[in-house]
C-alpha cells in the first residue's frame, strides 16, 4: 500500500508537471514514459485547480469583476489551461506535436490563433459572469468536468497518432479517472452533474463526426482540443440556460 502510494504521488507530480507550468523536479516524479498511467489522476488535478480558481474567486475583491476574471482566467492558463491552449492550436492548424512537449512551440497560423483568442475571450466572459451572479463553484465543475473529457475522449476516441497513449490509458485507469470526476462533482451540486452528463452525450456525437472527417495523421492533440472546447462550452451552457443557481 506504502510503494503503491508513492508511485501515486509520483504519477501526479509527473502530470503537473506535463500538463501545467509548474516546474516539478525530475526526482519527484515518475518516468516521463507513466504519462498515459498518470492520466488516471487528471480529473484529481482538475479539482485542484478548479479548488484554487474558485477559492481565488472568493477572496478576490468583488468590486472589481473585470480585473478578477484576468485573474482568474491567468491562473487557469498556469494551472494548465496554457497547455491544453497550445494543443489547441496546433489541433486547429493541423500540425503534429513534436516528441518532447517543452519543445513544442505554438501554431502560428492567422485561423489557429483567431481560434485561440476566440477561447480566451469566452472563457474570460464565463468567469466575468459567473462572477457577477456568485456562481464560482462552476469554475470547479468546468475543470474537473473537462479533464475527464480529456480521458474519455483519449480512451474512447483516440486517433492514430494517439493510440500509444490509449494503450498506457487503460480501462481501469478511465474507471478510475470517471470515479474521481463523480466523487468530486457530486458535493458541488446536482444541476451541473447531470447537466454535465447530458452535454457529454452531445458532445460525443459532435467530435465523433469530426473526428471521423479528419485524417488521424495530423490530429494527435485531438483529446487537448476536447477537452478545451469542453471547457468553454460547459461554462456557457450553464451560463445560457442558467443551471445551477
Amino acid at each position: 500500500m506504502k510503494n503503491k502510494l508513492k508511485q501515486g504521488a509520483k504519477d501526479f507530480a509527473l502530470l503537473i508537471r506535463a500538463y501545467s507550468l509548474f516546474h516539478v523536479p525530475e526526482e519527484y516524479c515518475s518516468p516521463a514514459e507513466r504519462i498515459p498511467q498518470a492520466l488516471r489522476l487528471f480529473p484529481l488535478w482538475g479539482a485542484v485547480s478548479g479548488g484554487v480558481l474558485w477559492a481565488a474567486a472568493w477572496v478576490l475583491y468583488p468590486g472589481f469583476f473585470r480585473l478578477s476574471a484576468l485573474i482568474l482566467l491567468a491562473l487557469d492558463l498556469f494551472l494548465g489551461g496554457a497547455c491544453i491552449l497550445q494543443q489547441l492550436m496546433l489541433f486547429v492548424d493541423g500540425r503534429l506535436l513534436p516528441s518532447e512537449k517543452k519543445k513544442a512551440t505554438l501554431s502560428r497560423s492567422p485561423f489557429a490563433m483567431l481560434f485561440a483568442l476566440l477561447w480566451l475571450l469566452l472563457l474570460y466572459s464565463g468567469y466575468l459572469y459567473f462572477l457577477r451572479s456568485d456562481s464560482a463553484e462552476h469554475l470547479f465543475s468546468a475543470q474537473v468536468y473537462s479533464r475527464w473529457f480529456f480521458c474519455f475522449s483519449l480512451r474512447f476516441l483516440a486517433v492514430s497518432r494517439e493510440l500509444p497513449y490509449k494503450e498506457g490509458f487503460s480501462r481501469s485507469s478511465f474507471l478510475f479517472a470517471t470515479l474521481t470526476a463523480v466523487l468530486c462533482l457530486l458535493p458541488v451540486s446536482s444541476g451541473p452533474l447531470l447537466f454535465s452528463i447530458a452535454l457529454s452525450g452531445l458532445m460525443v456525437l459532435l467530435l465523433w463526426g469530426v473526428k471521423r472527417k479528419m485524417p488521424g495523421s495530423s490530429r494527435e492533440n485531438f483529446s487537448a482540443a476536447s477537452a478545451a472546447v469542453l471547457q468553454v462550452l460547459f461554462l456557457w451552457s450553464l451560463l445560457c440556460f442558467g443551471m445551477g443557481f
